[in-house]
């Protein structure tokens, strides 16, 4: 609980979380025991110096509140006057509010209908209990409570404890005049540019003032490379204290913005193109005398002790479990998809490696990094807690720490599990698992290598994809439009006429498909006149592509499209009066917005002289078509060429479709 605003200024408090220090077992304050979790040895003293502490600085409002199970604060406001009530009663409301009290796409409330039982929410420590259902069990959308338990059960059984940092990145937006947030940051994206973090001061000390009154510790911050991006930092502590502190700093920035007119953006990935916002977690194991246990214990000063590499073990064991915890939103994946931004993508474990899941951060402590500010850390921590607890009980072995580059480890035959990279993708069998394209350390290499050629890398009759096979294709029947044609009691015509509506002579093909532009120069003559020959067997149509006509192709084609093109390389106003249509290249969906590129190895002499370029020189051409304007610009050059040619047969335009961009 803390109380609202009083005036202008927050008073910032928890006044009811039981005064314990880091050292303390999280048994005294929290029993495993249902009666023990709700009513803990101590409280009424608790309840009356919250009353006095109330009465003393004129609180008047208070929220109670709790954690929601994606990390949302819910709850009640109450006149301060009622806390003792509140505190030993309770206060009720509905299930459906540890789920945000949001519907899924059918209208359905997510996780309890309008008929579940009522909670009652207890003040600190906070839990829920069920009405007339199990007789008042613990409440499993608790996460709050649950961290607190598992945490419990966690240190009687290994006699240690979890303490935890971690590193809240959010970016600061500029507001609208009607106070809604922008897609602009306050601030340019220029990592530790300490221009950049003086510009957002003022939001800054705000910050740090109120959460300081919160109990906040805060040691550090700097501005991150991500427009308006900050991280401010507070002390390390146990873990459910720490998860506690972090809501209540997300709830500092959010009053703050309000206060100063700026909006804080803990989206994990709202731009492409820059870096996203983490929250990586930095976490070690103590025992009751308060001794690391992460602590290196060997020679190597880096290696950490055995039950820290144990702890490792567990994690890298279930890091894809781990992962739908830390990473908990559609727009979380947009941040590990986005590569070059250091967001990890491999299990694996290092020292200072940072293309990895989980490093060692400093001689004692690991950062776990499949995590981003979207988290709920009650759940991140559990979930660490558990997987650790698995680790140490099986003795897991990491393997040794890899302290190359991960994808140079690829390079050089290491094998490496994967973090899962897709919110929806459903759990398949070894054999059905396939590696993403994208980060495939073959494909990152042909990235780096033309980025470093600034050109195509010549790969002769090959690629790096793997093309399906026949037998792999899947034609789906259209068995709910019609029956299935019987070969005895009619015929299964596949003619397409093309133009029939306006074109004085229209084009007839006997199959519906026709071999699409592909230009003489990206292909060898004999290619080109090769695929002419079976078009015409076909009796299907081919096209010139970008360049203009080559004579053998024309002659070998019963039924030709002469392309027009954006660079207008080839053009010939004779060639085209040959054509049976003309089809008007606007773009390609393989690169929207892209023009053309032919490498200069390419452009050989008879290529160079249909194009009218050098041999040798790369030939470009323009995204765009540079007569044409708009839609009424395309139109107006149909006519033209039909009017000025005496063209016949029909008009296509071709245009880039890509789905999915």
């Amino acid at each position: 609980m803390r109380p609202e605003a009083r005036g202008a200024r927050l008073t910032l408090e928890r006044y009811c979380v039981a005064r314990t220090t880091h050292t303390q077992p999280i048994g005294e304050h929290w029993p495993l025991t249902l009666r023990g979790f709700s009513r803990p040895h101590g409280r009424e003293r608790q309840i009356a110096e919250v009353e006095a502490r109330i009465e003393a600085d004129d609180i008047r409002y208070l929220y109670c509140q709790f954690v929601s199970v994606t990390g949302r604060i819910m709850g009640k406001g109450i006149p301060a006057k009622h806390f003792g009530m509140i505190a030993r009663k309770g206060f009720q409301l509905v299930y459906g509010s540890t789920a945000n009290l949001f519907t899924d796409r059918h209208g359905n409330y997510i996780g309890y209908g309008p008929e579940a039982r009522e909670l009652v929410g207890i003040g600190e420590p906070e839990t829920g209990r069920e009405e007339e259902v199990d007789g008042g069990a613990f409440l499993t959308s608790d996460c709050r409570g649950n961290l607190r338990r598992l945490h419990a059960e966690f240190e009687a059984k290994h006699g240690l404890h979890l303490r935890a940092g971690c590193e809240p990145e959010m970016m600061w937006l500029k507001v609208d005049a009607d106070g809604k947030p922008t897609v602009e940051g306050m601030t340019k994206p220029n990592c530790y540019h300490i221009d950049q973090f003086a510009e957002l001061q003022p939001l800054i000390h705000k910050v740090i003032e109120y959460c300081e009154a919160m109990g906040l510790d805060m040691i550090q911050g700097d501005h991150e490379d991500a427009p308006g991006q900050l991280e401010l930092n507070f002390n390390f502590d146990r873990a459910e204290l720490t998860a506690d502190r972090l809501t209540t700093y997300r709830q500092v920035c959010k009053q703050v913005g309000r206060e100063l007119g700026a909006f804080p953006c803990f989206m994990p990935k709202p731009f492409m193109g820059v870096s996203a916002n983490g929250c990586h977690h930095n976490i070690s194991l103590w025992d009751a005398d308060g001794n690391n246990k992460f602590m290196p214990e060997g020679d190597n000063p880096q290696m950490p002790g055995p039950v820290g590499l144990k702890a490792i073990g567990g994690i890298l064991e279930h890091v894809q479990a781990l992962t739908c915890l830390t990473s908990p939103t559609v727009n979380s994946y947009r941040r590990l998809w986005d590569t070059g931004f250091w967001a990890p993508v491999f299990a694996d474990w290092g020292f200072q490696n940072r293309t990895t899941a989980l490093r060692v951060s400093a001689p004692g402590r690991f950062e776990y990094r499949s995590v981003d500010s979207a988290v709920n850390p009650h759940l991140s921590f559990a979930g660490l807690l558990q997987a650790m607890d698995d680790g140490l009980d099986r003795s897991l072995d990491p393997g040794q720490p890899e302290e190359r580059n991960i994808y140079e480890a690829m390079e050089a035959g290491k094998d490496v599990k994967k973090i899962p990279l897709n919110p929806r993708r459903r759990s398949r069998g070894p054999a059905q698992r396939r590696e993403p394209i994208f980060t495939r350390a073959e494909v990152i290499n042909d990235i780096h290598v033309k980025a470093e050629l600034g050109r195509y890398r010549m790969r002769g009759f090959s690629i790096f994809k793997k093309i399906p096979h026949w037998d792999e294709l899947v034609f789906l029947p259209g068995t709910l439009t019609r029956f299935v044609i019987e070969g005895y009691r009619e015929k299964c015509d596949t003619s397409t006429v093309i133009g029939s509506r306006f074109a004085a002579k229209p084009l007839e093909l006997e199959i519906p498909v026709y071999i699409t532009g592909m230009s003489f120069g990206a292909l060898s003559l004999e290619a080109k006149m090769a695929l002419a020959k079976g078009a015409s067997m076909a009796g299907t149509a081919t096209c010139s592509g970008e360049g203009g006509m080559i004579p053998p192709e024309r002659d070998l084609s019963t039924k030709w499209y002469y392309q027009v093109i954006q660079s207008r390389y080839g053009f010939n106003p004779h060639h085209l009066m040959l054509a049976d249509a003309v089809e008007f290249f606007i773009g390609q969906g393989c690169k929207v917005g892209l023009g053309g590129h032919l490498m200069g190895q390419k452009v050989t002499e008879q290529v160079a002289e249909m194009r009218s370029l050098p041999a040798g020189i790369d030939q470009r051409s323009p995204a765009r078509h540079p007569d044409w304007l708009g839609p009424d610009d395309l139109s107006l050059k149909i006519q033209e060429i039909r009017e000025s040619h005496r063209l016949p047969g029909p008009h296509s335009a071709q245009a880039g479709i890509c789905p999915g961009i």
